[in-house]
């Protein structure tokens, strides 16, 4: 049975054909129509959900209920299997579907944008559970869109604590069977989100602790890792956000120690420092950068 009543998929076409880029945009809408009408439920969740995921980028331009409602046909075709699929593997297959941990997930984003919160908690635990066999990192992704909607939305840290300490016992559980470097991404996002809490709510000590301690630490771990992902994952970042906790608390040397700390990395990840030899002449070279960036270079 189709997702889509005729009227409805002509009104949502209809819509689609109004914007810049509509031809573009029917061609994947009638690719997903199609797919589902052959039992291809999982291209069809895949195609709906790419939709409904660039209308929701595109912000306040948008129909925002168009948006929600591609992204809610993905989640309702993500759970079905496409038609060769036996039935007997359903059972196994639960809680190992990226696809609709993935359209979960964007549902609750849809659902916050328009101020539907206690929905959009729901989406997130059914995106946690959509994924709960799958590797870490994917669990843990998913963990952080539903620690996000506590600090951020609803500002009931009980609730945020609550899923920090469940991914602590996952990462716990799984420290013998996960890669090391997956471990080490899920936990360093964890401890990101710890530390976001404790900046909102104004405990800048704890903060700077966490982030100078574990945190650093498990960047830096990362680091060592010539193959792993580096897109917002680098230890430059940890140190540029205790340079601000230094001097949101008043320690300006400390602070200067973090901004060095963050140049030295940027400037070994550019590969600038790698022709000078000695530990003096490259601290020369930071300290010659920070004073032309318009900041201090003594110690």
């Amino acid at each position: 049975m189709a997702m889509l009543k005729d009227d409805y998929a002509d009104k949502l076409g209809s819509y689609l054909s109004s914007l810049p880029d509509g031809m573009r945009l029917l061609g994947d809408f009638g690719k997903g129509l199609s797919a589902e009408r052959q039992g291809n439920y999982q291209n069809a969740a895949q195609y709906f959900l790419t939709l409904g995921v660039d209308l929701f980028h595109r912000g306040d331009n948008i129909d925002l209920t168009a948006a929600e409602r591609f992204i809610r046909m993905s989640a309702e075709l993500a759970k079905r299997w496409d038609s060769k699929v036996p039935i007997y593997l359903y059972p196994m297959l639960e809680g190992n579907n990226a696809l609709l941990g993935d359209a979960n997930g964007w549902l609750g984003h849809a659902v916050v944008r328009r101020g539907r919160l206690d929905e959009a908690e729901q989406c997130f635990k059914l995106a946690i559970k959509a994924v709960q066999e799958l590797d870490v990192r994917e669990v843990g992704e998913k963990m952080l869109c539903a620690a996000h909607l506590h600090r951020t939305h609803t500002r009931i840290p009980q609730k945020h604590k609550a899923i920090i300490r469940k991914w602590e016992a996952m990462l716990e559980e799984r420290r013998h069977t996960e890669s090391e470097l997956s471990l080490l991404h899920s936990r360093a996002q964890m401890l990101q989100e710890r530390q976001a809490l404790y900046m909102v709510r104004n405990k800048l000590k704890k903060a700077y602790d966490l982030g100078a301690g574990p945190l650093l630490a498990a960047f830096e771990k990362m680091e060592t890792f010539p193959l792993r992902r580096r897109s917002g994952m680098a230890s430059f970042s940890v140190h540029d956000n205790l340079a601000k906790l230094s001097i949101q608390q008043s320690e300006p040397t400390q602070g200067e120690k973090h901004i060095r700390a963050a140049l030295r990395r940027r400037l070994e990840l550019c590969g600038l420092l790698n022709s000078i030899e000695d530990e003096a002449s490259a601290s020369d070279f930071i300290s010659s950068s920070l004073t032309k960036l318009g900041l201090s270079g003594s110690e």
